[in-house]
């Protein structure tokens, strides 16, 4: 059965109403979409190539058709979800929107359980478990409890300030420990980030702090600069297994400048794909950027929109979708395709990008730069707009990604076109 919605038209695999035996059986068709199968009150069961099964609600208000997430199968069994359905079709007949009334239901509770800064980071944590290494877990979790849980713990994160965590870090460094009073504010920047997704803060006030400690020695992150290195990094980063967030932002991550985080973090609502360019403002720093997009880079992204056509975020985490993926979640995937560390980081990439297309293709130094996003400043001293170079800079992206496919396949990119 193929339902008409706003999101396309969806395949419906009607045969009787879901049973819990027919529930445990059920494994996706093979196909590369999600598959839906119906049970009733257009409650169906939501099935992604990977395996996972989650509960949707398809309903309209006020004339506008949405999905309701309902949630993760077995975690809410079919009697919860059939109740949960009849529930929001209660207040859809009482004008009230289910979505959002499940959003505000949910930052309620969120600020309930996080109005300090230990359960937050606590609830932060847990959620990074099954996203990052759990040797990276292991160091979150001791950092936490040495340093940041027993000086800020019972503070509460609206009246927390840039003083009391860089007391923190100075507390660390006093010790001859540098390298990780930077890490421990780097983690608490992680956190507060966090409290800023989900509207529990205006802004993140750990951003910059680690500038009012001693400079840290720079270790520069490992770059291929070869074909040969790059063709290996490439070929086992298609090998990945994991979930499909991950795996497409893994095959973008070498043909876009842009920084992990911004890559892990980006929104639909910063991306026109009919016109082909990413319009968005860099976590770190704030300045707006927009990139061209190629074809590659196209074709991942509206994978992912077919993947996910309810989420705001490109790349949801596939533990709460209402967050996004971590960019440590990358260089973690990476190390589980088989990439050492000392060959390919993902940062790296952007050096090597940065490096061969000055060396090996010939583009000028100033346009390179501006598609990493660095400040780049005209003859006069005055800094470039973001859409400087945009032509250019989308001749030069499709000469990369172009050479990029051709180190994978039979085909060689020898030159600029």
């Amino acid at each position: 059965m193929r339902v008409p919605t706003r999101f396309g038209t969806l395949r419906m695999r009607v045969q009787n109403m879901l049973t819990d035996a027919k529930i445990k059986v059920l494994k996706h068709s093979g196909r590369k979409t999600p598959d839906r199968h119906l049970d009733r009150d257009q409650l169906y069961l939501y099935i992604l190539p990977t395996g996972t099964k989650s509960w949707r609600l398809r309903y309209r208000h006020h004339g506008k058709e949405d999905v309701l997430v309902i949630g993760q199968y077995p975690q809410v069994s079919l009697k919860d979800a059939r109740h949960e359905g009849a529930k929001a079709r209660a207040l859809i007949a009482q004008g009230t929107d289910p979505k959002k009334q499940q959003k505000r239901v949910r930052e309620e509770v969120l600020a309930q359980e996080t109005s300090l800064f230990g359960p937050l980071a606590l609830k932060w944590l847990s959620i990074k478990e099954n996203e990052l290494a759990q040797s990276t877990i292991r160091k979150h979790r001791s950092r936490l409890q040495k340093y940041l849980l027993p000086q800020l713990g019972n503070v509460p994160i609206t009246k927390l300030t840039r003083r009391q965590i860089l007391s923190v870090g100075e507390k660390i460094q006093a010790t001859g420990a540098l390298h990780e009073a930077h890490r421990v504010l780097r983690l608490c920047k992680q956190i507060l980030e966090y409290a800023t997704w989900n509207d529990l803060l205006n802004y993140n006030i750990a951003y910059g702090l680690t500038k009012g400690l001693a400079a840290a020695k720079t270790t520069h992150r490992a770059a291929p600069l070869n074909d040969d290195a790059i063709r290996s990094a490439l070929l086992s980063m298609k090998q990945h297994q994991g979930s499909p967030q991950v795996h497409a932002c893994l095959q973008l991550v070498p043909h876009l400048f842009m920084s992990p985080i911004d890559i892990a973090h980006g929104q639909w609502a910063d991306i026109d794909l009919e016109a082909r360019i990413w319009t968005f403002s860099r976590r770190k720093s704030g300045v707006p950027t927009t990139t061209p997009l190629t074809d590659h880079v196209i074709f991942h992204l509206r994978q992912m929109r077919t993947l996910h056509p309810e989420s705001d975020w490109v790349f949801p985490s596939p533990n709460n979708m209402s967050n996004p993926i971590s960019s440590g979640s990358l260089n973690a995937a990476l190390r589980r395709c088989g990439v050492a560390k000392n060959e390919a980081t993902i940062h790296g990439f952007r050096a090597t990008a940065r490096t061969l297309l000055v060396e090996k293709f010939g583009y000028r130094q100033d346009i390179v730069e501006q598609q990493i996003s660095h400040t780049v400043k005209d003859p006069n001293g005055r800094a470039y707009n973001r859409t400087m170079f945009l032509n250019e800079r989308r001749k030069m992206l499709e000469t990369w990604s172009r050479y990029l496919t051709g180190l994978t396949s039979s085909t060689r990119l020898s030159s600029v076109a």
